[in-house]
Order: C-alpha cells, then sequence, then structure tokens
C-alpha cells in the first residue's frame, strides 16, 4: 500500500492520457482532454503547494497554514509564484484558466491546442518546482497572505510556450 500520493503522477497521467487520444473513442474525447488539462493544474498546484509545506513546516504562519489547505490556497499559490517569480506565475495563472475551462464550460469544446498548452505550461512549472520553492521566503508568504482574493486576472498571457 503506497503511503502518500506523489502530485508528478498527476502530470504523468495527463501526459499517458493525451498520448492515448488516438485510442479513445471520439464520443469520449472531450471528457479526456478535459481530464488530462484539469490533472496538469493539479500536478502544478499541488506539488508547488506541497513543496511550501514541507519546506516551511516548522516556520510557516498559522494562518497561512490553515489557508493553503483551503479552496483559496489556489490563489494564495498564485501570489507566492507572482511575488517569487513572474513568468511561472503567468504559466501558473493561465493553466489555472484552461482548467477552469476544462472542468466548468461544458458550453464550449476543449482541442487539442487547448491541451497541448496545458501540458507545456505544466512541464514548465513541474521541472523548476525545487528552484521556485527554494527562492520563496517568509516575507513573501506573510504578502501573500496579505492578498487571498487576488484573481490575478490582468489579461497578460505571459510569454508564448
Amino acid at each position: 500500500m503506497q503511503e502518500s500520493f506523489n502530485p508528478l503522477d498527476f502530470h504523468h497521467f495527463a501526459t499517458f492520457l493525451a498520448q492515448q487520444l488516438s485510442r479513445i473513442p471520439s464520443d469520449l474525447e472531450q471528457a479526456a482532454i478535459r481530464t488530462s488539462v484539469s490533472r496538469a493544474y493539479y500536478a502544478s498546484f499541488l506539488l508547488i503547494r506541497d513543496f511550501i509545506l514541507l519546506r516551511y513546516e516548522k516556520t510557516l504562519p498559522q494562518d497561512l497554514k490553515r489557508v493553503i489547505r483551503t479552496n483559496k490556497a489556489h490563489r494564495v499559490v498564485a501570489r507566492i509564484l507572482e511575488l517569487t517569480d513572474p513568468v511561472h506565475a503567468q504559466y501558473f495563472i493561465n493553466l489555472r484558466k484552461l482548467r477552469n475551462r476544462a472542468d466548468y464550460e461544458t458550453k464550449e469544446s476543449l482541442m487539442h491546442k487547448d491541451l497541448a498548452k496545458a501540458l507545456k505550461l505544466a512541464e514548465a512549472i513541474v521541472s523548476n518546482a525545487n528552484s521556485i520553492v527554494s527562492r520563496i521566503n517568509l516575507g513573501i508568504l506573510s504578502e501573500a497572505l496579505q492578498d487571498p482574493e487576488n484573481e490575478h486576472n490582468r489579461g497578460y498571457r505571459g510569454p508564448n510556450l
């Protein structure tokens, strides 16, 4: 029995599912694309969040420990990334927007290019997660907590991947 879940498994599963699209019945293609996009986002989100919790488990302020395990954690993680690494923050925000489309916008279809973009954004985040988190300090964590309602909908799409 496995002791804990590794968020990278979501990334591997998203990639695996994307590679299987040609074998999936056409009536299930949207479900597969949407699932892959969503899992790519959650791999990135959970990996960054868990690295922060692990790195700062003894020094993390109690209010941040509480918030980072709620639905506000998505905003807080985006804000931490914005304060630490604006490029990867924008990748994260764009990936979150794709995930929101995949999970909530049932009246529109997601395309293969949307999935490819999500996988590329997620790969950029997960492959740099250690480096990103190593640049976070307690000041950044405290500042991020002051702005948990920021939705980061500024229109900037970041560098093209």
